[in-house]
């Protein structure tokens, strides 16, 4: 099937290529939940709905996809369909996108980095039991749906989360230790500066509006990094980073203590 680009990322081939994440009880969402995930997709799929997540058939389970009629997305329950606004999709660039359904207020809502793409209301419809249907990464169950382009950090949640906290997820960056970090912070016009105040872990740096950081392995740790523009009270950003610990085999441990690293 797929194949590892060697960054976290899958690559699928449009056609036949899936991840099959099995049918568990948890995967079982029959009331609100949020699906996301970042995605390159390189087309909208040779029928124009190209699978992002798929559990269910015409009358059960949940599907969020590609919608090539409107470059967008879609989101149904059983056979229910909504969809994004349009031009929300663009090719050949990766972007976040998420679907959230409450039950509670009967909404579905698309986000694109973190920003809504369309609010669907009155939507009624909540997945029907699909307990013997797997949920299934970049194609659908019949292998008829193939997404064609990468697709990581896909995750899936019981509740409908948040605008704020779906924009979070997307800013927030997650490396190991001696992974680098690296992203640009700008506005047209404007430069960005390190908030007063705040300090950065060492080997960190930001020059030219771009931070770049590669993570010792005494750095594991939850940071927000905070940028302005000087006099522009509007223009801040608040950058979120999740450095993960990585456990050292012995050997590799004594030998960094050896080079007093």
């Amino acid at each position: 099937g797929p194949l590892w680009t060697g960054y976290g990322q899958l690559r699928f081939d449009g056609v036949n290529d899936s991840v099959d994440c099995g049918a568990e009880a948890h995967l079982n969402q029959k009331s609100s939940l949020t699906l996301c995930a970042w995605i390159c997709p390189e087309s909208f799929g040779l029928k124009g709905d190209a699978r992002i997540v798929d559990k269910g058939n015409e009358s059960a389970g949940f599907a969020f996809y590609l919608k090539g009629g409107i470059r967008g997305l879609a989101w149904k329950a059983g056979n229910a369909e909504v969809t994004s606004a349009e031009d929300a999709i663009r090719l050949n660039e990766w972007q976040h996108v998420a679907v959230s359904y409450s039950d509670a207020s009967d909404t579905v809502t698309f986000y694109v980095n973190g920003k809504a793409k369309g609010t669907v209301t009155g939507y009624t419809t909540n997945p029907a039991d699909s307990a013997d249907v797997p949920l299934i990464i970049g194609n659908n169950a019949a292998l008829a749906a193939g997404f064609k382009g990468m697709i990581s950090d896909v995750r899936l949640y019981s509740r409908a989360l948040t605008a704020e906290e779906i924009d979070l997820i997307y800013r927030t960056y997650e490396v190991r230790e001696n992974k680098l970090v690296a992203f640009e912070v700008a506005a047209d016009g404007y430069t960005y500066a390190l908030q007063a105040g705040q300090t950065l872990p060492a080997g960190a740096t930001f020059a030219d509006g771009v931070f770049s950081w590669r993570p010792w392995y005494n750095q594991a740790g939850n940071y927000t990094f905070h940028f302005d523009v000087a006099g522009q009270a509007g223009l801040t950003q608040s950058i979120p980073v999740v450095v993960e610990n990585v456990i050292l085999n012995d050997w590799y441990r004594i030998w960094l203590d050896l080079l007093g690293k």
